[in-house]
């Protein structure tokens, strides 16, 4: 179990974040910047999460929070006009995966107003955009993966939202704001097909180093079968001398909900060839459906934008909420 001890020194508080999907209610909060296109290793390293997390909380529409944080581009060099494009494709394709807007709240971060004035006396800083967010929400759980928990320590130190959450809480004598914790779940660190020891990514030029959402039936096959492995015999999970044939047996295990234990025991004699030929079958029946679902819905931009303008009121009424009672509290009216 990963924990890490980097909280504010002084703070007294260490970042510990939940394994698996945590039983206690309290808003949950994520956003996925909309850079290029998703592959498996979002699927498998934040969305399914995300799927899981809307069906244990199927019952409160409003507890779940998802949003495309479109405002931190705002800092790279991207035109307005990709950053439409690559906005709407991102609410698609979360989507097309499942993200159900009957059973959470999808929208664009822009398309929120409150949070669209909060960022700007941020500069639009990451942390300081992240932090905004938690806060606005009244956030109390944040799905993570792994290499996302500095970035929501980051958030803490620099926004001080460890010290500000204790203090406004302490001067009110209320626990108006939540401390907020990482969700790690399940994830899956799904690595390059072409590096075992470099995490798959859409920045990465060579495209087979990935698979896509968008992909085709061919083109997984193809991206399989040209996966970088090893010459070595038998079918092990060994990350540190087999880096790439870990990563393959690490996405068999997740599109199968099968041990890695398992599949070592049950093809451990066989032949890399035959091992891939296993393992394809479940990567064209997650990704296929999905980048059906991905074409289907570029033809129907009006009911994407509808979903997401229905999101953003749905998080305006929170924010706004949140905002008015956050003022009874200090006394503005």
């Amino acid at each position: 179990m990963l924990r890490q001890s980097c909280g504010r020194r002084g703070s007294g508080l260490a970042l510990a974040p939940y394994r698996g999907l945590p039983a206690e209610a309290g808003r949950i909060f994520s956003g996925i910047q909309p850079k290029g296109h998703l592959h498996l290793g979002n699927y498998l390293g934040a969305v399914v999460n995300w799927l899981q997390l809307q069906e244990q909380r199927k019952g409160d529409r409003d507890g779940v929070v998802f949003c495309v944080v479109n405002m931190h581009s705002y800092t790279t060099d991207v035109t307005p006009e990709d950053l439409r494009d690559s906005t709407r494709e991102m609410a698609i394709a979360l989507l097309a995966c499942g993200i159900d807007p009957e059973k959470c709240i999808l929208y664009a971060q822009s398309e929120e107003k409150k949070a669209s004035q909060g960022a700007m006396f941020g500069l639009f800083a990451y942390p300081v955009l992240m932090a905004a967010d938690i806060l606005l929400y009244r956030a109390s759980q944040i799905p993570v993966g792994d290499d996302q928990l500095q970035h929501l320590e980051l958030a803490r130190e620099i926004a001080g939202i460890v010290e500000s959450v204790q203090a406004f809480n302490r001067r009110y004598n209320r626990t108006l704001f939540p401390l907020p914790q990482p969700i790690l779940g399940q994830a899956t660190r799904v690595m390059s097909l072409r590096d075992g020891t470099a995490k798959m990514s859409k920045s990465d030029p060579n495209d087979r180093s990935r698979i896509n959402l968008t992909d085709s039936k061919d083109e997984i096959l193809f991206k399989l079968q040209k996966a970088k492995t090893d010459p070595l015999p038998g079918i092990v999970y060994d990350p540190e001398n087999r880096p790439e044939l870990a990563n393959l047996l690490s996405i068999f295990s997740a599109l199968t909900n099968r041990s890695v234990e398992s599949l070592c025991h049950e093809y451990a004699d066989a032949k890399m060839p035959d091992f891939k030929n296993a393992l394809a079958p479940h990567l064209v029946d997650t990704v296929g459906p999905i980048g059906e679902r991905i074409r289907e819905l570029r033809d129907k931009p009006q009911w994407v934008e509808d979903v997401l303008q229905q999101g953003a009121s749905r998080a305006r009424t929170i924010a706004r909420r949140n905002l008015q009672e956050v003022k009874q509290v200090i006394g503005m009216l």
